[in-house]
């Protein structure tokens, strides 16, 4: 019974390692290697499902405790109220934090299952409704309630430049307070959220260091999900040029490969990417080789769906954050909040 079981370890590890770090992921795969593939996998979770639980709190402190995610309130500038849920880490200045922002017409709660995993690994998860979503539909001052579908166009733009530093201020907070690393930000973004990100990364690698400290530059990678071009006006093709996004940000672009409109949306977003990385830079060291990765999976579903337990989504970006920031060497430091 082992030597079956090494055999498709062994053949399992040869595709993973294969698959986030090409485009070639995105062509069609063969029926019978897909199908042999999803044997493997499936016969691997059996033989390990039981290891994970103990190595994932190893990872996240050990025997310590994970604590208990809290609901919480902030108020961006302009008076929106945000609801999120707050997944404390575990590995106080080392902490690395994550945001997750959902798609459109979407909540936090699509992201529960993928917070408590990035909990159990020790990382510090911020889950929000974004205005105009979930239970974010609250302005003061205003008995209109904020809805999805009569957002405008500048409520979009709000989100980036309102909605997710508004997060940020809360986690300086917590890195003040010795519980995280905000110089190891990670963004996971699906569809809408993917926009968001990119935009807002791009926003928070704008802001130059200033003679009392940094003020930005803090995300280290971003998790993008079926990531289209253009949302409701607000559109990635100028952030994508920038610097922070060509060359010091890690990403990860995921994507349902039998939709064609998602597939040539994430294909010509990796294509900007990839515009101004020279091929004496994709020949640099394994870690930096892989700081562009992309993945696509055999179906038409895309966004949050992806994250479905048949699709190893979630073991990937795991690996990716946990290889890309985790394990890097990041001093901790105090920081003050940003300029209101």
């Amino acid at each position: 019974m082992l030597m079956p079981l090494r055999g498709l370890q062994i053949a399992w590890q040869k595709r993973r390692k294969a698959l986030p770090n090409v485009p070639r992921s995105w062509q069609q795969a063969r029926p019978g290697r897909y199908f042999a593939n999803i044997l493997a996998a499936a016969l691997l979770m059996i033989v390990f499902a039981p290891c994970h639980d103990a190595v994932a709190r190893q990872r996240g402190g050990g025997d310590q405790e994970i604590p208990a995610p809290e609901d919480i309130e902030l108020t961006t500038r302009d008076g929106v109220i945000l609801h999120a849920t707050y997944f404390p880490g575990t590995e106080e200045k080392d902490t690395v934090p994550v945001i997750l922002l959902h798609d459109y017409q979407g909540q936090r709660g699509q992201f529960l299952d993928l917070a408590k995993r990035l909990q159990e690994e020790g990382h510090a998860v911020l889950v929000p409704d974004l205005r105009g979503h979930g239970e974010s539909t609250e302005v003061e001052g205003m008995n209109k309630p904020l809805r999805a579908d009569r957002l405008t166009k500048q409520q979009f733009y709000r989100m980036v430049e309102d909605d997710v530093e508004t997060l940020k201020r809360f986690l300086i907070r917590q890195n003040n307070e010795e519980q995280l690393n905000i110089d190891k930000l990670c963004v996971v973004g699906a569809g809408m959220g993917a926009v968001v990100a990119i935009n807002w990364a791009a926003l928070d690698w704008s802001w130059p260091p200033l003679a009392t400290g940094k003020q930005g530059q803090d995300v280290k990678a971003l998790v993008l999900i079926s990531p289209p071009q253009v949302f409701r006006g607000l559109s990635t093709k100028n952030a994508l040029t920038t610097d922070a996004l060509q060359k010091k940000i890690a990403i990860f672009l995921a994507v349902g490969r039998d939709d064609r409109r998602a597939l040539a949306q994430a294909k010509r977003i990796y294509t900007q990417l990839q515009r101004r990385r020279t091929p004496q830079e994709r020949r640099r060291t394994p870690q930096e080789r892989e700081q562009l990765r992309t993945i696509g999976y055999r179906t038409s579903l895309q966004g949050v769906k992806l994250l479905k337990k048949e699709f190893p989504l979630e073991d990937h970006i795991v690996k990716f954050i946990n290889e890309m920031v985790a394990s890097q060497k990041i001093p901790w430091a105090p920081r003050k909040p940003p300029v209101e």
